[in-house]
């Protein structure tokens, strides 16, 4: 219980920097690092000059933002999110391990991602709907590549690996007793990887036409 008191006042602390920070520009801010680089794949300005926001990516409705400075507090709400579900949501994961049935646990997790959601919709609640704006994955590879850094990227593509390592080992231990997480984890982390290669592209291509 201590340690997961002491994740969360962590957490607490990194909104409250990052919300002291917030006057700063945007990429002595962000630094074009890992919460940057993910929230950029989510935000772009269309053809029309509309800038726009996908909370949920290609699972939902594109948002309008007025200008520039509603777009940088959207970013930042949105990273804010990011560290409070990882940093709040770790120590609900560890419940899963309370619960003996699959069902149930499948029901834990279920609400964890429901409450997640919830979350997101109800912080975006007001931003009016763009209906006839899509959303194109390769296009937001493509920003979020831009936004990373070339550390935060390598760092994504040798922890999928690690990852891959890791679900190997569990599915070939001697009497695992549920190998197929093993192999899930490995498959997962493997797509993982690929796709932070491809960003690496990206990035290295969008630098040469620069």
């Amino acid at each position: 219980m201590a340690g997961d008191k002491n994740l969360q006042l962590i957490v607490m602390d990194i909104i409250a920097r990052r919300r002291n920070n917030s006057s700063i520009s945007r990429n002595e801010d962000h630094g074009m690092g890992y919460l940057r680089g993910i929230s950029g794949g989510l935000f772009k300005t269309d053809g029309e000059g509309r800038r726009l926001f996908f909370p949920f990516g290609i699972f939902g409705k594109a948002r309008l933002l007025r200008d520039e400075a509603e777009e940088a507090y959207q970013r930042e709400a949105y990273e804010n999110w990011i560290v409070a579900g990882i940093g709040l949501g770790a120590p609900l994961m560890g419940g899963v391990a309370l619960i003996e049935s699959s069902a149930g646990r499948s029901a834990y997790l279920l609400c964890i991602v429901i409450a997640l959601y919830a979350s997101l919709l109800y912080r975006v609640r007001k931003l009016p709907k763009v209906y006839d704006a899509r959303y194109s994955i390769i296009e937001g590879w493509r920003n979020s590549a831009r936004d990373h850094s070339y550390a935060s990227l390598i760092f994504g593509v040798l922890t999928s690996l690690g990852l891959v390592a890791l679900g190997c080992w569990v599915f070939v231990m001697p009497n695992a007793e549920a190998p197929w997480i093993g192999a899930g984890c490995a498959i997962s982390a493997a797509l993982a990887a690929a796709l932070w290669c491809a960003k690496i592209w990206f990035k290295v291509h969008n630098s040469s036409q620069a």
